[in-house]
């Protein structure tokens, strides 16, 4: 079964005995047309992180402070001087850019909006 994304951490599977399980990859389609592959990694509760896979390049963000969801970014984005955040919210994403050094949602732009892959 899938579990609900906690507040403010990966989202996660659930085992039979109700733990979460360390990690766990999903895949998104999105518009404009491109596909995404994210695998979540809560092997390490301090410090939970995704891993992105996008137009065959990886990248990976870490947990990042959001008021619903869960938002991960990274300095290394696309391009230089750009970030790249993912913030999701049970089955649908968003893929955003920003300039380095900017305030956190200043100045992002929506690169793709996506939706879990059934």
């Amino acid at each position: 079964t899938l579990g609900v994304p906690r507040f403010g951490s990966a989202p996660a599977t659930v085992a039979a005995a109700g733990e979460p399980v360390p990690s766990t990859t999903r895949n998104y389609v999105c518009a404009p047309a491109m596909s995404l592959t994210i695998h979540y990694d809560n092997s390490n509760p301090s410090a939970p992180k995704a891993n992105l896979t996008l137009d065959g390049r990886e990248f990976t963000l870490a947990l990042a402070r959001s008021g619903s969801g869960a938002r991960y970014s990274t300095d290394a984005g696309r391009s230089e001087g750009k970030t790249l955040v993912w913030w999701n919210k049970g089955t649908d994403g968003t893929l955003l850019e920003g300039d380095v050094g900017a305030a956190a949602d200043a100045k992002e732009t929506t690169v793709a909006v996506c939706r879990e892959a059934e």
